[in-house]
């Protein structure tokens, strides 16, 4: 519906020169409106709107009121409907007609065209029932919710709307529970959040989530209770979220395909389900503005990866297949030029987290002292990159250090990764902590 009169703008001259035009007298009820401006006639950039108030409409709107929302207590079936607080400037030009929007029988009305109308045949449940008011060719719509309880109380409606039911994570992911809740007669006091019989928290307020953080490996089953102002509760459906070992596989390299890389990157590979999450990141610090571009390698197919900040990018990609072996690679395009990946395989579930492209055991790179009180110091040639992991393949640090401070590590055995960033050659320790 156009609610203006048409704005003519002249050209700026540049994209960098901006010009301001208004118009006034639109007519507008009370309410939410979305307001669209259409500019025909040339190319655009529309920079930002404004919304003053003038003043009061100097007519009587055309204004459809279905009342207020009605509770039915059982064992009543009948009510009334009243849209007599309806603005109609002009009642015998005015029709009148109700219908019924949803429920769980079909209403019964004594006169659809009455601003008051009797309904009946009710049974348990929530009815909506519109009201429309017609003059020439003006027309206003209201609705208006008849519930039909057994109590006083209307019980609240409460659901998960986040994650979703099937859901699958890795174990150490951290997600959110999100609920929504509304009371048909009164308010929200709190949601509690369940993992089968166990509360996990409480939200007062909008909107009710609760953080699952570090999440362990299995099937968890989540509800969420309502709690209304007059003590009344409702517990929406469970949502079951399965949460997998961790199967991934991280390749560190400099070698390119094309172009050339000063330090290298890292690739990782992870298994979620049906899924593979493709994590690129590239070490070289000489490079800005490095979108990143997911390779396949046969049949080729080229996919944007989202940019995680600090050189990471990452790719979901679905609908493979447990022990399918895939081929993929990553382009950078940064500033002045691009590097290439080479292609990496994969199979599809499998683990390798502490894998490299070459491992070696001649006495190029030299770890020391082993066993490790706090620190240990690496021996080698070049530059080097080092990664640390737990004895369950999770990685703890990853930097350029030659010294490594490990004194917050609990006692133990881990593993360090070492990777010549010149020749791209990788060399494996076990060490323990003391």
């Amino acid at each position: 519906q156009v609610v203006s009169a048409d704005i003519n703008v002249d050209g700026t001259g540049s994209w960098s020169n901006w010009a301001t035009d208004s118009v006034s007298n639109i007519d507008l009820l009370a309410g939410e409106h979305v307001l669209r401006v259409a500019i025909s006639g040339g190319g655009f950039n529309l920079g930002d709107m404004s919304f003053v108030y003038e003043s009061a409409l100097g007519y009587t709107p055309l204004v459809a009121e279905a009342g207020s929302n009605i509770t039915v207590q059982i064992p009543a079936t009948t009510s009334q409907l009243d849209g007599s607080q309806s603005s109609i400037p002009n009642p015998s030009a005015t029709t009148y007609l109700w219908k019924q929007v949803y429920g769980p029988t079909v209403a019964s009305f004594d006169n659809t065209q009455s601003l008051n109308a009797n309904i009946s045949n009710l049974i348990e449940g929530i009815y909506k029932f519109e009201l429309t008011l017609t003059e020439g060719t003006k027309v206003s719509k209201d609705e208006v919710y008849v519930n039909v309880q057994s109590g006083s109380n209307s019980l609240p409606n409460v659901s998960l709307t986040s994650p979703n039911n099937g859901d699958v994570f890795s174990k150490g992911d951290s997600f959110t529970l999100t609920a929504t809740a509304s009371d048909f007669d009164g308010t929200i006091t709190k949601v509690i959040f369940y993992e089968g019989t166990t509360i996990l928290g409480e939200d007062n307020t909008q909107p009710y989530t609760f953080a699952v953080d570090n999440a362990t490996v299995g099937t968890f089953n989540y509800t969420v209770k309502a709690i209304d102002n007059a003590g009344g509760e409702s517990v929406s459906t469970a949502v079951s979220v399965t949460v997998n070992q961790r199967h991934y596989c991280t390749f560190n390299s400099s070698e390119a395909s094309q172009g050339q890389f000063s330090v290298g990157y890292n690739f990782t590979f992870e298994t979620i389900g049906n899924s593979v999450k493709f994590t690129a990141e590239l070490l070289d610090t000489d490079k800005t503005g490095a979108p990143a571009y997911l390779f396949r390698e046969t049949p080729f197919s080229e996919t944007s990866m989202d940019d995680l900040g600090n050189n990471m990018f990452s790719k979901t990609l679905g609908g493979f297949s447990q022990g399918q072996n895939i081929s993929y690679g990553v382009k950078f395009s940064f500033t002045g030029g691009v590097g290439v990946t080479k292609y990496f395989q994969y199979e599809v579930g499998s683990s390798c987290v502490l894998s490299v492209r070459d491992v070696f055991d001649v006495a190029q790179v030299f770890l020391y002292p082993n066993p490790i009180q706090d620190k240990f110091h690496i021996k080698a040639d070049g530059d080097i990159f080092v990664e640390v992991y737990d004895i369950s393949g999770n990685k703890l640090k990853a930097n350029k250090n030659k010294e490594q401070d490990i004194s917050a590590f609990g006692s133990g055995i881990y593993f360090v990764r070492v990777s010549q960033l010149e020749t791209a050659q990788s060399q494996l320790f076990k060490i323990v902590k003391k």
